[in-house]
């Protein structure tokens, strides 16, 4: 799959949003899986590391991201304090209201200024 920057952010946007609101409404943690398969995104036609910021960037380095994951430029994954971290959290100890929120603000985090 060959996305632009654009269709990066905006795919990223519309996952995260999609997962925080189906979270609210269904009062359970959703996650990627469950977007990937209501959208019909298999296996086959999955984004790189289940991202769609990772897919735009391929194998760059992580600060290469066209949004912003706070102030350090470890991958969002890999950060222990990271937004990334505390959704994963989140769901795993099925608390969909912390997961609902951190899914939120991973879906607004700010664009990188290309370069």
């Amino acid at each position: 799959m060959k996305l632009t920057r654009e269709e990066a952010i905006r795919k990223h946007r519309e996952m995260w949003n999609w997962i925080a609101g189906e979270t609210e409404k269904q009062k359970r943690c959703m996650d990627k899986w469950e977007y990937f398969t209501s959208h019909g995104i298999t296996e086959e036609n999955l984004p790189n590391m289940q991202c769609f910021c990772c897919e735009y960037t391929k194998s760059e380095p992580c600060g290469k991201c066209p949004v912003i994951w706070g102030d350090t430029l470890l991958a969002a994954c890999s950060d222990p304090y990271g937004e990334y971290r505390l959704f994963t959290e989140a769901v795993r100890n099925d608390n969909w209201r912390i997961s609902a929120k951190y899914a939120r603000i991973i879906a607004n985090l700010p664009e990188r200024s290309e370069t």
